[in-house]
């Protein structure tokens, strides 16, 4: 087999987290028995595009691996599906109607925008549709609808600047969750610039950001080096769609439409089965 090369593309058949698909490419590592090229890209082969880059739109499963490449939320979850701390370090009950989260500091967006309360503050009014006349942004029609699935919300405040806590009128023991798993955006950058410009030039606090959005093609993401978590291993992450995704995982010295075998009737069978022939090949080493 052989070894990875400077810039090679590295093609996956898995989609969706990046925790995920950072474990595909350690395991090609662990297989070619070499270190990985931090200037390689990582290109993942996905059944489909993304119709929206801002997460209030919707956030169905495709939708939702593109988004939470670039944008993050409060709480994230392990690759055991388990939440675990994400832009908040920690959260708990205040008495029985309200629910407290520590913000992680030292999180900066792309763009150099810091994320401190105040972020989350606004993205508590896109979410629950309050307050856009005073920013200066337009509703959108949104996925979920938190003032209607979460009318007991009533408020929220700053405690100071990395400390947030939302009430409510009625004890809600799983507000953590269906708050923290919203991706938040930029405050200051989204009223700048608007919140179509949300699809289109995604700014997040993500491990990647977007550079090149090619609709129905694919997506090219690079890595954030100012990252407050760990960095990706790779400097590219592509993702290319390929609508019959049976593609195998191999290398090439450079990026081009990963090889797919021709139809068979096993691969018809069922869509989320990797096909009895599959393997990896490795050119260029």
């Amino acid at each position: 087999m052989g070894g990875l090369v400077k810039g090679a593309s590295v093609y996956s058949p898995i989609p969706m987290r990046i925790v995920v698909t950072l474990l595909v490419l350690a395991a090609a590592v662990a297989a070619h028995a070499q270190a990985v090229d931090p200037e390689a890209e990582l290109v993942v082969a996905m059944p489909d595009d993304t119709t929206n880059m801002d997460p209030r739109i919707g956030m169905g499963s495709i939708r939702s691996a593109y988004i939470r490449q670039v944008f993050e939320s409060l709480v994230d979850v392990d690759t055991q599906g388990k939440p675990v701390p994400g832009l908040a370090l920690a959260w708990k009950p205040v008495g029985d109607t309200a629910w407290e989260f520590a913000l992680r500091k030292g999180v900066k967006f792309h763009d150099g925008e810091p994320f401190n309360a105040d972020t989350v503050l606004f993205n508590l009014d896109r979410m629950f549709r309050r307050n856009l006349d005073k920013h200066g942004i337009k509703d959108v029609a949104a996925g979920t609808q938190f003032d209607k699935t979460l009318p007991y919300v009533s408020r929220w405040e700053k405690i100071d600047d990395y400390t947030v806590r939302v009430h409510t009128s009625e004890p809600a023991p799983t507000l953590w969750d269906a708050l923290g798993r919203e991706p938040l955006v930029p405050k200051a950058w989204t009223i700048k610039n608007g919140v179509d410009a949300l699809n289109a030039q995604p700014v997040g606090t993500g491990a990647w950001r977007l550079v090149e959005w090619k609709r129905k093609t694919s997506m090219l993401l690079e890595r954030n080096d100012a990252y407050w978590g760990p960095p990706p291993l790779v400097k590219r992450l592509r993702l290319q769609v390929i609508p019959a995704a049976r593609c195998r995982s191999w290398t090439r010295s450079r990026p081009s439409t990963p090889p797919c075998s021709r139809r068979t009737r096993s691969s018809r069978s069922s869509p989320g089965r990797r096909s009895s022939t599959a393997g990896s090949t490795s050119t260029g080493g």
